[in-house]
């Protein structure tokens, strides 16, 4: 089973990004964070996952099926399906591989101290068969898995099921099992926030930001908005996800917020949201 590293929560204290010079009056900054890794990194499911096993007994009859699927994760943590169609290989008592249509879908989010995940996985398809392969066979199989993550550790746990069915046949339903779709333990993968053309008149500072992933080069566009203060000397900003700020930004970032505060030296000072579903507090 193979997979693009996928990414995690945050909880990082007295963690400060610097950069040379004060957000700009007449002209703009751009400033570019630290890069998080290891623990302080985002899992992305995004990517193949290779060897969708599973296995099921039926009339003393074994199944084995398996299929690759590819899945995209969005930046607030839904998961859908990347290509529409795959092979379904069974195996039960000789092998069949069985062209289908599929869908895929579910979610991430980090309501509790751990991301919880769910995949739903349905597929359909007919081939020919029988003695002279002049039968219709109809092949359909559907999944859900239920996992939990360990943002510490990286591992994975959890359980799939499902059912597999093929009509006609005397088999009927078979039901299905196996531990997590996803492999464990995964691998956070490093990133960084880019803020640019940050520019303020008056109070009012404007400009543009990009999260960008660095383990598979997706990138995340952002509009900025906030205010700084002369008498504090600080100033808060709230990025709102756009589907494109004029970067080469390679997915959506609409659905995600971040708040992040900074001196007026341009020193980040704090970014707190969430990002692929799981929660941001960097402090």
């Amino acid at each position: 089973m193979k997979i693009l590293s996928f990414t995690c929560i945050i909880a990082v204290v007295g963690v400060m990004f610097t950069q040379a010079g004060p957000i700009a009056k007449a002209s703009s900054e751009n400033i570019t964070s630290m890069t998080f890794s290891n623990a302080q990194g985002l899992y992305d499911l995004t990517g193949f996952i290779t060897g969708f096993d599973m296995t099921g007994t039926y009339h003393n009859t074994d199944y084995e099926i398996s299929a690759d699927v590819s899945i995209v994760q969005s930046i607030t943590g839904a998961f859908t399906a990347g290509t529409t169609g795959t092979v379904l290989s069974v195996n039960a008592n000789g092998s069949v591989d069985v062209p289908v249509a599929y869908t895929l879908k579910g979610t991430l989010s980090s309501k509790g101290a751990k991301p919880t995940g769910t995949l739903n996985f349905s597929c359909k398809g007919t081939y020919l068969g029988g003695n002279n392969e002049t039968t219709t066979y109809h092949d359909s199989e559907t999944l859900l898995s239920i996992f939990t993550l360990d943002p510490a550790t990286g591992k994975v746990t959890g359980q799939t099921t499902g059912t597999f069915s093929k009509s006609p046949s005397s088999v009927g339903t078979a039901k299905l099992s196996a531990v997590p779709l996803l492999p464990s333990p995964l691998t956070p993968m490093a990133w960084s926030l880019h803020l640019s053309n940050l520019t303020t008149t008056g109070t009012k500072v404007t400009g543009n930001a990009t999260v960008n992933l660095l383990g598979n080069g997706r990138s995340f566009p952002f509009t900025v908005k906030g205010t700084s203060s002369a008498k504090t000397g600080t100033a808060k900003l709230t990025l709102t996800g756009t589907t494109t700020n004029g970067t080469d930004c390679t997915d959506s970032g609409k659905g995600a917020t971040l708040s992040v505060t900074m001196t007026n030296n341009a020193s980040i000072t704090g970014i707190t949201g969430s990002l692929l579903g799981q929660k941001i507090s960097v402090k």
